[in-house]
């Protein structure tokens, strides 16, 4: 058996996460505006701890990154998703937001901010070592956060060409020019583009919010988790720039819980599974029903026990899967069912069968126009998905693994290879040719059900999104092909290549 290939990977991992505990109470303080949020619950208000959590799954040697620095200036929160600002959806913080703390009320009084970093912007390394085993650093702590139901919230970063705005202390970026920026083994120190209008922050809409709203009642304390993933935020663009398409996830989770852990085995021997590359993967239902990563995290090679966290409230899929030490691939595990704060105990991951055990690996293609036919570009997620059946339950797709070498963000750009009225990119994605060990989670023991022999069938997920932005875009923006490039069905092989469909978004944004 030979080891899979590995090829440069652009993609970082990294949990970004804002813990946001309120404590409610009938006197109104500061940090108000929010005049809707609070007329909502009879005035009452709370507090609001920040933190920032990272565990650095794409640092190098996994992949080209060694340091990532962002500087951080504000999180916001609206109760309406449709709040805006004004301008084109981007990600920084701007001059003309520097030292205006009442930015609460916006243009429509509602606008309420959950930390202000506007005079002493924090750069943070989010590759570095966590402070705890969930926490990086701690941001701060705000007075005065109107109850409500907040259907958006917004994170900002101090825009790179900012003027006369307050800077961090030491800044890392300056020989760049700028105040984000990437270190890479493969050529240094690069700024991180951050794009789009520099004022509004990066939008997480009710999509993203677990539940759809972050609800803060009358008496009620809420924390609040903001999830940050860097493997499906840094895009390498043509002109070998990066740039930031933030990945963000939110929702209420319990302060000192959220966490599942567990331990990895060899489904053949009860063995655990150290010093590999194994992923576990955190998924709950879209609206079509398929299951897509809401958080992830790279095993520790040094052992085969993990933990996630920390976990909104609720319940999810967990998907595993990996190589081992010697580079053979197990194929994906899938336990369905796990609530928040359990103990899985060991689960068994099966080696792909056959002499070899490599991974499999799938090229394509995606493209973008609009509705007149016309090239546009988008910042597409490009993802491998399979078929799982929970006991008693119904097929659906489960997210799998993408593993090393996989570009699993691209950029659509005019090039030589594109249709006529499109902007394209290319893909790959690399895989463990094995189908599901499937198991429904049962505290009082749980069984996982042999994977199936025969053909291994996966499909590609891609979501367009407008670029810079977590704005889905094209009508529809998601699609799903799982046939090749010669309309049989996608089927993967242990060291095997296959192209799969073109993917084609049309109805997308114009003027990108």
């Amino acid at each position: 058996m030979t080891a899979p290939r590995r090829f440069p990977s652009f993609a970082i991992f990294l949990a970004f996460s804002i813990v946001a505990g309120l404590v409610l109470n009938n006197a109104c303080g500061g940090g108000g505006g929010g005049g809707g949020a609070a007329a909502a619950s009879g005035g009452t208000t709370g507090n609001v701890s920040v933190s920032l959590s990272d565990p650095p799954t794409c640092k190098a040697p996994n992949g080209d990154f060694q340091h990532v620095w962002v500087t951080v200036t504000k999180v916001r929160a609206h109760i309406s998703q449709f709040a805006d600002n004004g301008g084109t959806e981007g990600g920084g913080f701007s001059a003309a937001d520097a030292g205006n703390n009442d930015d609460d009320h916006g243009n429509d009084g509602k606008w309420v901010t959950l930390i202000d970093l506007t005079q002493n912007p924090v750069q943070i390394d989010l590759l570095s070592s966590d402070d705890t085993t969930c926490i990086l650093t701690q941001l701060g702590v705000k007075n005065g956060i109107p109850a409500g139901k907040y259907q958006q919230i917004r994170f900002h970063l101090l825009d790179n060409n900012a003027s006369g705005a307050h800077t961090p202390a030491v800044n890392n970026c300056q020989g760049v020019g700028g105040f984000n920026c990437v270190d890479t083994v493969s050529v240094g120190l690069q700024l991180l583009l951050l794009g789009g209008n520099p004022s509004k922050g990066f939008k997480i809409p009710p999509g993203q919010i677990a539940g759809g709203a972050l609800n803060v009642a009358h008496g009620q304390k809420v924390d609040l988790n903001i999830d940050f993933d860097a493997c499906k935020s840094i895009v390498k663009q043509g002109n070998g720039k990066y740039r930031l398409k933030p990945t963000l996830h939110a929702g209420e989770v319990e302060v000192n819980k959220g966490v599942v852990t567990g331990r990895l085995v060899d489904a053949a021997n009860g063995q655990p599974l150290t010093n590999g590359r194994f992923f576990v993967l955190a998924e709950q239902p879209d609206a079509a029903g398929n299951y897509r990563v809401v958080a992830q995290k790279l095993i520790d090679p040094s052992g085969a026990t993990f933990n996630l966290c920390p976990l909104a409230i609720g319940q999810y899929a967990f998907v595993f899967g990996g190589t081992d030490a010697s580079g053979a691939a197990y194929g994906p595990s899938v336990l369905f069912g796990v609530p928040t704060s359990t103990g899985l105990g060991d689960i068994p991951l099966h080696k792909v069968p056959g002499p070899s055990a490599d991974l499999a690996r799938i090229d394509g293609v995606v493209s973008t126009s609009t509705s007149a036919s016309t090239a546009t570009g988008a910042d597409v997620e490009v993802v491998p998905m399979q078929s799982a059946t929970p006991p008693g339950g119904s097929a659906t797709l489960v997210t799998v693994p993408s593993l090393d070498g996989s570009s699993t963000i691209v950029a659509t750009e005019s090039g030589l290879a594109c249709s006529a009225g499109t902007k394209c990119a290319g893909y790959s994605l690399f895989v463990a040719a094995g189908n599901p060990s499937v198991a429904t989670f049962n505290s009082a023991g749980t069984f996982f059900a042999p994977p199936a022999g025969g053909d291994v069938p996966v499909s590609v997920s891609a979501r367009a999104f407008v670029p810079g932005t977590q704005v889905l875009n094209c009508n529809p923006s998601t699609l799903i092909v799982s046939d090749d490039n010669g309309g049989a069905t996608l089927v993967v092989t242990p060291g095997g290549m296959k192209i799969a469909g073109t993917i084609p978004f049309t109805g997308c944004t114009s003027g990108f």
